[in-house]
């Protein structure tokens, strides 16, 4: 029999030390400085065996040293105005699926430390969010279906399938490789490379923008069917 033990914070709840195996939801009030926060510390391990749920306001936050493991078939479901940080040093890591729906209310995803997982979904109803990464993604799959998402990357992607419709959009400010690339609209930061298997087409014109000393390399097919402007000599703001 497993016990739930929750150490509290003043605007949350503490994942214990060791490994903690339980679930549970919350729920929140608004945003910002009252989200309920759940914080997986250093020397804390929570393993996701099956789905667990968030609605409303709901920040996790993996500091350094702390982990989440999601199971295979297991998913970390983020509901309406939830959203991840991960901090330097901390990670989510795990064969299973981080599935953000309603966009996160458009309140951006964070993730410095280590994501390596099979899916990331963003998709649901909303206007868009911002998924950052300043660390590494490690990704089977990333799949985006909301309107006005964006994948900003200044820091390490590698993923099997990069698939976004075609009004997402990604903004690489340096290092992605990737099988299928497919999106709405690509910024290329100065300096930033991407690599992919494929570029497909997504039936519209959207743009392709190359700053300075950018590269995008395709080692199999591309499908072109678009505008590509640059070099730019002057970074984009983002």
């Amino acid at each position: 029999m497993s016990i739930l033990f929750l150490c509290k914070v003043s605007v949350g709840l503490k994942i214990p030390a060791g490994t903690f195996r339980d679930g549970f939801t919350t729920t929140g009030a608004s945003g910002g400085a009252q989200a309920v926060k759940v914080i997986v510390p250093q020397g804390s391990t929570w393993i996701i065996e099956n789905s667990n749920k968030f609605s409303d306001i709901t920040e996790i936050i993996v500091e350094n040293g702390g982990k989440i493991e999601i199971a295979k078939n297991a998913s970390l479901i983020l509901t309406r105005a939830s959203y991840i940080t991960v901090m330097p040093g901390g990670s989510i890591v795990g064969e299973g699926t981080i599935d953000i729906t309603n966009s996160s209310a458009g309140l951006s995803n964070y993730n410095a430390g280590m994501i390596d997982c099979n899916l990331l979904k963003i998709e649901g109803g909303g206007s868009g969010v911002d998924f950052m990464n300043y660390g590494t993604l490690k990704l089977n799959s990333y799949k985006a279906s909301t309107n006005g998402t964006t994948l900003i990357n200044h820091g390490t992607i590698e993923a099997v399938t990069i698939d976004g419709n075609n009004n997402t959009n990604i903004k690489n400010g340096c290092y992605l490789k990737t099988g299928k690339f497919q999106f709405g609209t690509l910024v290329m930061g100065n300096t930033s490379e991407a690599i992919c298997e494929e570029l497909t087409g997504n039936g519209n014109d959207n743009n392709i923008e190359m700053e300075a000393q950018s590269m995008l390399t395709c080692t199999g097919k591309a499908n072109l069917y678009r505008t590509v402007t640059g070099p730019k000599k002057r970074a984009l703001p983002y």
